[in-house]
């Protein structure tokens, strides 16, 4: 057992070392999204609570809540779906860090023991392949939270103006 360390070992060991980090930051960042996009579907909650105790005085009242609940109810599922990708983002960002800790430790073992480093480089690659999937997830919830908020700004306009119309009726 002849142990080699030449510079080409050192610089492979580094590359996983150096988007481990990367990952992490990643992680953050996507923690931080899934806890805002949670506590929305929170407050939304208490909202759909709040409308259903609210008393409709007339008939337009009643409108302008069933368009609330209405709103709330399709925003919630929206919210869940973009934290079902967060949920997918995250996930593939720690196999990734697996995959990359396992690497570092086959290249490391590599030293001592041929053929090693190409089951390293393998697993390297899958390691790469998570994070491109958790990139492609957050890209895609990226997109359906500016979808979320055009159709939350369409639906107040639209309640804004049943509300203006209803007022002018009564």
């Amino acid at each position: 057992m002849e142990a080699r360390l030449d510079s080409g070992v050192i610089q492979l060991l580094v590359v996983p070392a150096v988007i481990i980090p990367a990952c992490g930051l990643l992680v953050l960042s996507t923690s931080a999204r899934l806890n805002a996009i949670i506590a929305r579907v929170r407050v939304m909650h208490g909202e759909r609570l709040s409308a259903y105790v609210e008393p409709a005085t007339n008939g337009h009242a009643g409108q302008v809540r069933a368009m609330r609940l209405e709103g709330i109810d399709d925003q919630t599922t929206r919210m869940l779906c973009r934290a079902r990708l967060m949920r997918i983002t995250l996930l593939m960002l720690f196999c990734a860090v697996i995959c990359l800790v396992i690497s570092s430790l086959l290249l490391g073992v590599s030293i001592f023991f041929d053929g090693v480093d190409a089951v390293a480089v393998i697993i390297f690659v899958g390691g790469l392949l998570c994070v491109l999937v958790a990139m492609v997830s957050s890209i895609i919830e990226i997109s359906r939270a500016l979808e979320a908020v055009g159709f939350e700004h369409d639906r107040v306009t639209k309640l804004c103006d049943t509300c203006e119309h209803g007022d002018n009726n009564g």
